[in-house]
């Protein structure tokens, strides 16, 4: 009896291992598979990589076209700047071309008018040499504005030749001397404005003092010097009452 019990312990023991075995053998291989290749620490430092660079590669891709479209944007700003500054050049040759070559002209006919009016007096023995003297001087006045105007000019044409933003300064190096001759024009035309209100006109106004007393301003119709010089000197008033022609400046 004993024997039989020693038997069926053995068997049963030999069952208990058998059937413990496979079961074994399979929750082996489900442990071992549980385990994920991506949740290992060399495999998320190298997503984390991977996901700045591509955040970095966006960042870089946006600022590039953000510098492209700053760039367009200044050369368009640059374009328009220069068609203003060449439309202000050709604004400026005409306003010389038709307020000084007129203002020039103006004076100088009055002065050829004054003079014509100084030889009647000077041959009815009427003493003419303040006049004259300071008319020379004021047809060099003349002359040096008509000078300077055309070297202004000539200037704003030589400025106008090179291209506006692709002419390595050259462009803005010469429309600043253009600017300066400009000015210095306009101290010209004050100048000789100052002249005429200060010497010729007090001039004009004591020789037809000196006419009066004489019966050369008895004489009635025309031609009659102070009626002539009278008529010099209200046009030249007319003139000074007028807005003064400006420069255009570019």
């Amino acid at each position: 009896m004993k024997k039989v019990l020693v038997v069926l312990g053995l068997v049963m023991c030999v069952g208990l291992l058998t059937i413990k075995a496979p079961v074994q053998a399979e929750t082996s291989p489900t442990t071992v598979g549980t385990t994920n290749p991506t949740d290992s620490p060399t495999t998320q430092v190298k997503t984390s990589r991977e996901d700045q660079l591509k955040l970095r590669t966006q960042e870089l891709q946006t600022k590039t076209a953000n510098l492209q479209n700053a760039r367009e944007k200044e050369a368009t700003r640059a374009a328009q700047r220069c068609e203003q500054i060449g439309q202000k050049i050709d604004t400026a040759l005409s306003n010389y071309q038709n307020n000084r070559t007129s203002q020039i002209n103006l004076y100088q006919a009055m002065a050829e008018k004054i003079q014509q009016i100084l030889l009647k007096l000077q041959q009815n023995g009427i003493d003419v040499s303040t006049l004259q003297s300071d008319l020379q001087l004021f047809n060099v006045k003349i002359q040096q504005l008509n000078t300077d105007a055309s070297a202004a000019m000539a200037q704003l044409q030589v400025a106008k030749q090179y291209e506006c933003g692709n002419s390595q300064g050259q462009f803005m190096t010469q429309l600043g001397k253009a600017r300066t001759l400009m000015q210095t024009v306009e101290k010209d035309a004050q100048d000789v404005r100052q002249f005429f209100q200060s010497k010729i006109r007090p001039d004009i106004e004591t020789l037809r003092s000196q006419i009066k007393t004489t019966e050369l301003g008895k004489v009635k119709g025309s031609p009659n010097p102070n009626s002539e010089l009278h008529t010099t000197l209200q046009l030249n008033t007319k003139e000074h009452a007028s807005p003064t022609p400006t420069t255009a400046n570019p």
